[in-house]
């Protein structure tokens, strides 16, 4: 079938499928492969859902390479059912150069640290994307960091810390006191943004199989 990672995605992948009836794209993990055949996660959009589709349905697939966006024509040869959802898929052409995905975001309570001007603030994540985040930062925070500045941050992950620098895009109103800043990470290698992606997505499975998304 190719190429792991160069003419398909690898197991453990996040993965963007987009379908010819939707205007934005859906978003998967690769559950396992065969000689042949691709095994996706049904596919969900942004909020959660899944989304069923046929087999026979065309689709293209992107993945993150080992040097660069991916992407692969597919063919739903087989739906199955069960607690997770499995799409069985097959290449029906040659694999390209992908185009950039979008970001995923989820609602989600991580630890993180500012640190700005030598002034570290503690907060928590009200929202994480591969993109940026939006954080609510601790009682003692008095003058939040400004807009247009750049910061350091440290975001707890259950599959391991992010540091990077980021830039301050917007401050938010609160109710009781507290700052709410929304940042922007800058340069996050390929990598790391996957590490995020797939955190992300997985807070999304979670909080859907609950009810809350």
């Amino acid at each position: 079938m190719g190429v792991p990672g160069v003419d398909v995605p690898e197991v453990k992948d996040v993965v963007d499928v987009f379908a010819a009836d939707r205007g934005t794209p859906l978003v998967s993990f690769v559950e396992a492969t065969t000689d042949d055949e691709v095994v996706l996660a049904v596919a969900r959009t942004r909020e959660g859902t899944r989304v069923p589709l046929p087999v026979g349905e065309r689709l293209e697939i992107v993945w993150r390479g080992r040097d660069e966006l991916r992407s692969v024509p597919v063919e739903i040869v087989a739906v199955e059912r069960g607690e997770t959802p499995l799409w069985r898929v097959r290449p029906v052409g040659p694999a390209t150069k992908g185009q950039r995905r979008r970001a995923v975001r989820a609602q989600m309570g991580r630890t993180v640290q500012v640190v700005a001007e030598d002034i570290q603030m503690d907060g928590v994540t009200l929202d994480v994307s591969e993109g940026g985040m939006k954080v609510v930062l601790g009682h003692d925070v008095v003058t939040p960091p400004r807009a247009g500045g750049i910061v350091a941050v440290q975001l707890q992950l259950d599959g391991g810390e992010v540091a990077c620098n980021a830039e301050v895009v917007q401050h938010f109103h609160r109710h009781d006191g507290r700052h709410a800043v929304s940042f922007r990470f800058i340069d996050l290698p390929s990598r790391t943004e996957d590490l995020i992606r797939r955190e992300v997505f997985e807070e999304l499975r979670v909080q859907r199989a609950r009810g809350l998304a």
